[in-house]
């Protein structure tokens, strides 16, 4: 989306929902399974793999998790750094990496109920500091929505590929919805299709698209492709950059530990 992408607002927000409904889709589909027997991805792996076939899957189901664990951890340090050299003129990258991969080992030792609470609890407070960056935007900054609307776009390959983008950032919990499906607990085996279907939309979608949101508002009232970068350029004071430090350390340790 301008001024740094090549479709409009319009093309964003349809490839959101639609990469959004696709993934909510084949999360449901495919946690059936676990919700349905409480058996873990490696266990329904063995229906097409057999079980010594499910042991070769839950390997190479590895490392594609660990590289992006570890993608994603950089990522979340390199904007720890950012925001920190650009606000307090000091930082390293490689500090920020080590201690946000301490912290999710610790949550992830513990198991599958400390981090199902941790996941629940600070999301609310994820989502509180970004309505407080909707707030402090919108009354302090011009976003001018017009021009990512008038701009042409397109709805050709762009498009799709904004869509595989999009989808790509939920695939690995799609993947493995079992692991996270087995935990829900239903009345009734007639319940599990309708409920499974209903959580997995209401788990992704409005979540998904708000922070689809986020990153056209700030990026529209910054012009910065990074929507971190744009906040902390825009940072009126130390408040508000340490507010945006405890957002990003939240919002990478969540999304690391689902």
């Amino acid at each position: 989306m301008p001024p740094t992408g090549v479709l409009n607002l319009s093309q964003v927000m349809v490839g959101a929902v639609i990469s959004g409904i696709i993934a909510a889709a084949m999360t449901a589909i495919n946690g059936d399974a676990g919700a349905r027997y409480g058996i873990p991805f490696v266990v329904q792996a063995r229906i097409s793999f057999g079980t010594k076939g499910a042991k070769v899957v839950g390997f190479l189901r590895s490392i594609p998790a660990i590289c992006w664990n570890g993608i994603c951890t950089w990522y979340g340090a390199d904007a720890l750094n950012v925001v920190c050299q650009t606000i307090f003129g000091f930082g390293n990258t490689f500090v920020f990496f080590f201690i946000l991969l301490i912290i999710e080992a610790v949550l992830s030792i513990r198991g599958f109920q400390t981090i199902k609470w941790f996941d629940s609890v600070m999301s609310i407070v994820i989502f509180l500091i970004l309505f407080y960056f909707f707030y402090y935007i919108f009354a302090n900054n011009t976003v001018d929505f017009r021009a990512a609307l008038e701009f042409k776009g397109s709805w050709g390959l762009p498009f799709i590929a904004g869509i595989m983008g999009g989808l790509g950032n939920l695939t690995t919990c799609l993947l493995s919805a079992s692991d996270l499906t087995r935990h829900i607990k239903f009345k009734n085996e007639g319940d599990i299709v309708k409920k499974n279907t209903i959580f997995n939309f209401i788990g992704t979608m409005p979540p998904y698209l708000f922070m689809f949101a986020a990153g056209i508002v700030v990026s529209l009232a910054t012009g910065a492709s990074n929507p971190i970068v744009g906040l902390a350029n825009i940072a009126p004071n130390p408040l508000f950059a340490i507010i945006l430090l405890v957002f990003l350390i939240l919002a990478q340790v969540t999304s690391n530990l689902s």
